[in-house]
């Protein structure tokens, strides 16, 4: 009976060092699969960081092409209205003076038929002075 038992002990012994070999090997395959999945996911996780990293620099190259789009679009419009400004200065400036040549113009006139008025003036008045002159030296 004792042998028996001893056997039986051997023998459970055994298909103990069995299941835990199979259990070691599982555990190994498994730190193994672990490791390997890992490994993917940090691949993965690189693969998604450089698209990511991609992408934004696309989207930062398309936003700095659209800003530089709307700068000259921006400065194209700021050039025109400065344009459409001084044309309308120059514009303004040059009916300013064409008023002013007017206005000179009939200041002239009328300076030029106020010198005729006085000169008349002053003829009439010599006229009558000689006229009322030869009057008295007639009369004398």
């Amino acid at each position: 009976m004792q042998n028996e038992q001893q056997t039986a002990l051997e023998l459970a012994h055994l298909e103990h060092q069995e299941q835990e070999q199979i259990l070691r090997l599982e555990q190994q395959r498994l730190k193994e699969e672990i490791r390997h999945l890992s490994l993917q996911e940090q691949l993965t996780v690189d693969k998604i960081k450089m698209e990511h990293s991609k992408e934004l620099s696309a989207m930062r190259k398309n936003l700095e092409q659209e800003a530089r789009q709307l700068e000259i679009k921006y400065q194209n419009q700021t050039d025109a209205l400065r344009n459409e400004l001084e044309k309308r200065r120059r514009n303004d400036l040059q009916n300013i003076d064409t008023k002013d040549q007017q206005h000179l113009a009939v200041l002239k006139a009328n300076h030029e038929q106020a010198i005729i008025n006085l000169k008349n003036y002053f003829n009439d008045i010599i006229l009558n002075n000689m006229t009322l002159i030869a009057s008295m030296k007639v009369k004398y």
